[in-house]
């Protein structure tokens, strides 16, 4: 697993994170925005993931039935 940290996404999670008013201390903050730096890590994952899959059918010739 890559452990490179996306720095510019973090920079955006520790920024959205400072927007939510329930958290109530620097340690909530941390956890907080270390989670949306996860979901978008996971949801950029995901991403690559259904486009690799779709070249593959349009590759094969075939169409996505969903």
């Amino acid at each position: 697993m890559d452990n490179h940290i996306n720095q510019s996404l973090y920079a955006d999670s520790i920024k959205e994170a400072t927007k939510v008013e329930f958290l109530a201390s620097s340690e909530e903050l941390f956890l907080y925005a270390v989670s949306l730096y996860n979901s978008m890590m996971w949801g950029r994952k995901i991403d690559r993931e259904n486009l690799r899959s779709k070249k593959r059918v349009k590759k094969l010739g075939r169409t996505s039935r969903v």
